[in-house]
């Protein structure tokens, strides 16, 4: 079972992720929604007014772990890089999702190795297995909206 700082942690990131998808989402409405779904747009707007904070809050925790606690930020580093040993496994060899789950394994290497504080994924073309994220991290992956 994870530490409860590298749940929080990992909080922080699903909580990002899911609101970059709600904007990618949010925009696929004005562009071709239509008015489709009147409540949506402003209740999507509501809540991506949260990312900021999200933002700050992750960055302020990856701060504060750095100097007080660099393991978290270690294990939680090296179980997104197992993450994506395990989605390359199951993804053709030269498709895009390798390449890109390739990318994200070494900027995770660099997180690790304290030269990044995270990274930016891409929820297009990586999709872990949720049984595994579970396991690393304390909780299902987060619903994202696209």
């Amino acid at each position: 079972m994870p530490s409860e700082a590298l749940s929080s942690l990992e909080r922080l990131l699903a909580r990002k992720k899911q609101l970059a998808s709600l904007a990618v989402s949010l925009d696929g409405y004005a562009r071709w929604g239509h008015g489709s779904d009147e409540g949506f747009a402003a209740e999507a707007w509501a809540e991506l007014q949260e990312a900021p904070a999200i933002v700050a809050e992750l960055e302020a925790r990856i701060a504060h772990l750095q100097k007080s606690d660099p393991d978290v930020i270690v294990t939680w580093a090296e179980a997104h890089i197992e993450l994506l040993r395990d989605y390359l496994a199951r993804v053709p060899e030269g498709s895009t999702a390798a390449f890109v789950a390739r990318e994200e394994q070494q900027k995770w290497r660099q997180v690790r190795d304290g030269v990044l504080d995270y990274v930016d994924e891409n929820s297009v073309h990586v999709k872990p297995d949720k049984e595994v994220y579970e396991r690393l991290f304390g909780f299902p992956p987060p619903t994202l909206h696209w």
